[in-house]
């Protein structure tokens, strides 16, 4: 296990065995099992056996306040940003329940809107968007599962928690191992701003750690294809923890002038590269 400030424990040992089981025809499904083992506030855990065993389930149980929070356990607080009531998505509701997958990289993207605009418009355009994606090209709701736009405001985007791995539309072939985040701008011409790539940063590496991902490394992919990705479905690809969408996609997208960044080892957006493209 893990612990916050703590790191890895020693290893714990546990035997699987049938011998806690209710009576026959109790009513009660009887079951081969560990007993329980306390993690306290631990926000990790790892396993290894002895042997290949099919069917394996590892149960987690939530006992309120001594269960470690999301904060916790990314170690990073949680981003301030404007909720979808915030930008009126109301008035763009979802057409199904969200879906839900993993969160195993952070794909950036930009909008290709105009970068002349007030902080008092930006949540018309997230709103504008919404729309778009939902009316025009009829998606479920909004793409990305997040934006920022040059004043450094987050917004939530796809429906289902800003915190959950919620499936968007925003890199086809990589939506269920992936989150988005786009920068409200359009990125051919103009850098994204230091307010923008603070927000991007906060916003990355909080995601990453609520899923227990390290902010940098190597991450193995698998495409489910689609004539947009690069790549047919089924083909494994090694890709960077926060990449841009041309990366994956048959796009430009984030734009020959979007900063090329990342981040470093303790969550800071680092310096622009000397180039520029992504």
């Amino acid at each position: 296990m893990r612990r916050p400030g703590w790191g890895w424990s020693r290893w714990q040992g546990l035997d699987a065995h049938a011998d806690h089981n209710p009576d026959p025809r109790a009513g009660e499904r009887a079951a081969g099992a560990s007993d329980p083992l306390w993690v306290g506030s631990a926000d990790a855990v790892q396993y290894r056996l002895s042997r290949r065993l099919p069917g394996l389930r590892l149960h987690f149980v939530n006992v309120g306040r001594y269960a470690p929070s999301r904060t916790r356990a990314a170690q990073e607080p949680e981003p301030a940003f404007v909720s979808r009531s915030g930008w009126g998505a109301s008035d763009c509701p979802p057409r199904e329940q969200p879906l839900y997958g993993s969160v195993k990289a952070v794909i950036v993207h930009h909008t290709v809107s105009l970068n002349d605009y007030t902080p008092e418009e930006a949540p018309a355009i997230v709103l504008a968007i919404c729309r778009y994606h939902r009316n025009s090209n009829g998606w479920n709701d909004i793409g990305y599962n997040a934006l920022v736009d040059k004043y450094g405001v987050l917004y939530e985007g796809r429906a289902g928690g800003l915190d959950r791995a919620v499936v968007g539309a925003q890199a086809q072939g990589f939506n269920s191992e992936t989150a988005g985040i786009a920068s409200i701008a359009d990125h051919t011409t103009v850098h994204a701003t230091p307010e923008t790539l603070n927000a991007l940063a906060s916003y990355i590496r909080w995601k990453l750690g609520v899923h227990l991902q390290p902010l940098s490394g190597k991450v193995t992919l698998t495409s489910a294809g689609g004539s947009e990705s690069r790549y047919p479905a089924g083909a494994t690809v090694t890709a960077d923890r926060v990449i841009g969408h041309r990366d994956v996609g048959r796009t430009a997208c984030p734009g020959d002038c979007a900063s090329r960044w990342g981040i470093s080892r303790r969550g800071r957006p680092r310096a622009p590269a000397p180039w520029t493209c992504w």
